[in-house]
């Protein structure tokens, strides 16, 4: 079942807040909050429109939750000039290396509707698990409060 779970940078104090979505003059996010052994009540905070996303339906290979924005490491493997294998696909053989590069998770609205990994040089669209669990992705922070990450 789909996950309707929202995160949004706080206006009043930075904090990222997790819950429902509550849009208005300012969006909000709501959630509820433990205020006894088995009690709680609603929480709500205005919330910097920029930073709202929706929880994407994967994460990365740690199991770390995903949403729009957030930065995240992938491996991949190319061949080498003396590759040598049987299997044109093969990535194990003698010749294939690994390398990481640093990406951006977006929702893509264009010709394809979905979520897209962004790279410096070109992206890709993620249409499962899978493809995020194939190239080793790790979550390494977002872009509003690690932007750094991004240059380079």
């Amino acid at each position: 079942m789909r996950d309707y779970k929202f995160r949004g940078k706080r206006i009043d104090n930075g904090e990222w807040v997790y819950g429902d979505l509550m849009t208005g003059k300012n969006p909000s996010i709501t959630w509820w909050k433990p205020v006894g052994e088995q009690s709680y009540e609603i929480d709500c905070a205005d919330v910097d429109p920029e930073t709202v996303g929706q929880v994407f339906d994967f994460g990365d290979k740690e199991e770390n939750e995903l949403y729009p924005g957030d930065i995240i490491k992938t491996v991949h493997t190319r061949a080498s000039e003396n590759a040598s294998s049987d299997d044109p696909f093969s990535n194990t053989a003698t010749g294939y290396e690994e390398y990481e590069k640093v990406g951006l998770i977006e929702y893509h609205r264009g010709y394809t509707f979905g979520p897209r990994l962004r790279w410096k040089k070109g992206h890709m669209m993620i249409p499962n698990t899978s493809t995020l669990w194939r190239m080793k992705a790790v979550k390494l922070g977002n872009r509003w409060d690690n932007p750094d990450l991004l240059e380079g």
